[in-house]
C-alpha cells in the first residue's frame, strides 16, 4: 500500500467524503480508497465540481471551491437563496437527504461570507452580513 500527500485545489467536497468513510478496529478505512486518473487539468477546463448532481445547482459544494473571490454582498445573497430554493424543491419531493444537503450548503455559504473582511454590503459598516442574511434564510 502506498501513502501519499495530496494538495486539493477544486473539489473539496471529495475530501470531506473520505473524511466520512468507516474505519476498521486497525484505524483503517473499511474500504480500499483509490485515486484513478488524478491528472492534471487543463486550464479552462471544467473541474467537475458544479451541477455534479445534474439538478441545477450553479454553484460549488463548497465556497472554497470558487473560481473568485467575490466580495459583493448582492452574489452572496443571490447564491443563497438560490441553494435554500433548490432545498426546497427537494423537501417537496420528498428527497428529504438532497435537501438537508442542499440547507447544509447555503449554510456553508453563510459561514464562508461572514468570514469575508472585504465585504462590501453597500450599506456602510453599521450593517455586516449576518444581520442581512437572517432574513435570506427564514
Amino acid at each position: 500500500m502506498n501513502k501519499m500527500e495530496l494538495r486539493v485545489i477544486k473539489g473539496l467536497g471529495v475530501i470531506r467524503s473520505i473524511e466520512h468513510t468507516d474505519f476498521n478496529e486497525d484505524n483503517r478505512p473499511a474500504v480500499d480508497i483509490i485515486v484513478i486518473d488524478c491528472g492534471e487539468i487543463p486550464d479552462g477546463e471544467d473541474y467537475g465540481i458544479t451541477n455534479f448532481f445534474k439538478d441545477g445547482d450553479l454553484y460549488p459544494d463548497w465556497p472554497s471551491d470558487l473560481d473568485a473571490k467575490i466580495d459583493d454582498l448582492s452574489w452572496w445573497i443571490t447564491a443563497v437563496e438560490g441553494i435554500k430554493a433548490l432545498g426546497n424543491e427537494m423537501f417537496k419531493k420528498q428527497d428529504y437527504k438532497m435537501a438537508l444537503r442542499k440547507y447544509r450548503k447555503a449554510m456553508q455559504y453563510l459561514d464562508f461570507c461572514w468570514d469575508l473582511e472585504d465585504l462590501d454590503t453597500g450599506l456602510g459598516s453599521s450593517v455586516g452580513p449576518k444581520s442581512l442574511f437572517i432574513s435570506v434564510m427564514c
